[in-house]
């Protein structure tokens, strides 16, 4: 085992490893991008970022869909914003326990879909996330032929598995109550392993924090070339890990790190390029970044 302290600023080249994992984890937030298969969620919590930013992401995003009461807290922004006509999502799923009637009459006036799932063996994150993967595996669907049980995933399970790769923004996910909190980033396991098709991000609007997870392997996260150093925690909350990584201030070799030992919860990044993490578990990350 080695650690490194490393100087404010350095150069890292890209990996040549033809099995590295490419990411780049603020392409929505922060590029403009067309031709990528995309997805926005909104949950329910207050929408909390700049209309700049928004509308970034919203632009960014082919797909929108609101958790149930995200319908409401997509409401309450646009309304904000003076953008109530704009901003329209595709769908809005859930058991529809939170969402108003106020909202739901508003948005099916302009022919938004709202469309109850009221099983409780999913969450509405689940049946938001689902929903997506069938929207690029199979086009555009009529939630109106499924029961109102659990009918969505009725049709998951006859469709075969995508190997459609999806990048899915998760908004308001993270930061409310704690149990939500620990259920998004259990999504980020579950779906890694039963959907591997689906990039999926939390966005933790409180912060400008992005959280994602790390496959096993080698991995190299870009960031943007503005030479800032951001924060990020390395973050074992899966299981036991070994990681190495290099454009970090605090690089490791051959490290072990878990929820009942060592966690690197306070590094940052000082690499021109991004940071190169190979790890032998999957691991959370999050990047704290100047918007």
């Amino acid at each position: 085992m080695e650690v490194i302290e490393n100087p404010e600023s350095i150069h890292l080249d890209l990996p040549t490893n033809d099995n590295c994992h490419f990411i780049n984890p603020f392409q929505l937030v922060r590029d403009k991008i067309t031709g990528s298969k995309t997805c926005l969620v909104i949950l329910n919590q207050e929408i909390a970022i700049s209309p700049e930013l928004f509308e970034r992401i919203w632009g960014n995003c082919e797909l929108r869909i609101c958790a149930d009461g995200g319908g409401d807290r997509l409401l309450e922004y646009s309304t904000k914003h003076g953008k109530t006509e704009s901003y329209l999502p595709h769908y809005i799923i859930g058991d529809l326990d939170s969402l108003s009637d106020g909202t739901k009459k508003f948005y099916e006036d302009r022919g938004v879909t709202v469309k109850q799932q009221w099983s409780q063996w999913h969450s509405d994150l689940d049946k938001s996330i689902v929903l997506c993967d069938l929207y690029f595996n199979r086009g555009n669907i009529d939630l109106n032929k499924l029961d109102d049980e659990d009918g969505l995933f009725k049709l998951d399970s006859e469709t075969p598995k995508s190997e459609t790769e999806v990048s899915i923004l998760l908004l308001s996910a993270i930061g409310g109550r704690f149990d939500q909190t620990i259920h998004s980033i259990n999504k980020l396991f579950v779906y890694s392993e039963t959907k591997p098709n689906l990039d999926i991000k939390l966005w933790n609007s409180g912060f400008d924090e992005m959280i994602l997870l790390i496959k096993k392997g080698e991995n190299f996260v870009f960031l943007p070339g503005d030479k800032k150093n951001y924060n990020v925690g390395l973050l074992p909350l899966g299981q036991r890990v070994n990681l190495s990584t290099r454009g970090l201030k605090w690089d490791v070799t051959h490290w072990e790190s878990h929820i009942y030992g060592s966690v690197s919860s306070s590094n940052r990044t000082v690499a021109d390029t991004g940071f190169w993490i190979e790890t032998d578990e999957a691991l959370v990350v999050n990047l704290q970044i100047e918007m």
